[in-house]
């Protein structure tokens, strides 16, 4: 018997579980795996390109979700314009519950638009993932053009001025009753400002005959649907022949 198991390793292990089992098997067990430290890697950010923007419209909602992996698992923290907020404290309409972040867009509020940052960290590293929040909102007239009285019996340039806010920036355009106007129309001149206030010049000959009102409109339009409409009147008040530089309106009628 000895011979044989001498010559077969199978036979040495038979042998050795006869006499001592436990210690056998301890042996032939597979070796523990030690679990190493990993510092935090993101698993799931907002990746929209080029830049990520998240965009929603009036009474809609935008949950943001950003998960990461590490050893230990990584806490989510969040920043806003490089701030770290109690988001609960600063605005109903902001909530954060572990790695979510949930926006409630409400008509008419803006607060929520910035820069936010998402934060993984455990004690071996931490990583950062910022992200752009732009809520849309239909354009609001915030300055309005003022009417004017003229006496025509004195050439005159009438400046308008209309100013609107809204997400994406409203285009502000001109009219004269249902009439568009341009800088290709005579006798007028449009301008945009730094501050994006549109300007409206209207060139007043001192031929043109007074007891008339003019309605000039400035409507403020974004990519939303619902545009914002503002009016001014002009008064003319001298008493002459009719010329206005307007193709529209042009004529003639004796003092």
């Amino acid at each position: 018997m000895i011979s044989c198991w001498s010559r077969s390793w199978v036979g040495f292990i038979l042998l050795a579980l006869m006499l001592e089992p436990q210690s056998v098997l301890s042996q032939l067990q597979a070796p523990k795996i030690v679990e190493k430290h990993a510092p935090p890697y993101w698993i799931k950010v907002p990746t929209v390109t080029p830049v990520p923007l998240i965009t929603f419209g009036p009474n809609q909602t935008a949950v943001v979700e950003c998960v990461a992996g590490g050893n230990p698992a990584p806490s989510i923290s969040w920043l806003k314009n490089d701030d770290a907020q109690d988001f609960s404290a600063v605005s109903s309409q902001l909530n954060v519950t572990g790695n979510k972040l949930v926006l409630h867009r409400l008509m008419g509020t803006y607060a929520l638009s910035g820069w936010y940052t998402c934060v993984a960290a455990n004690p071996y590293g931490k990583i950062y993932h910022d992200f752009a929040v732009r809520g849309l909102a239909p354009p609001v007239i915030v300055v309005q053009p003022s009417s004017f009285i003229i006496n025509t019996k004195l050439d005159a340039d009438v400046k308008l001025l209309c100013g609107a806010r809204g997400i994406p920036r409203p285009i502000i355009s001109w009219k004269l009753g249902s009439m568009q106007l341009t800088n290709s129309t005579t006798g007028v001149t449009v301008q945009t400002l730094a501050s994006g206030i549109s300007k409206l010049i209207v060139s007043v000959k001192a031929s043109f005959l007074g007891m008339r009102r003019d309605v000039f409109s400035c409507v403020a339009s974004n990519s939303l649907s619902r545009n914002a409409t503002a009016s001014a009147t002009i008064q003319y008040t001298s008493y002459c022949k009719l010329s206005w530089i307007l193709p529209l309106f042009e004529g003639e009628i004796p003092c």
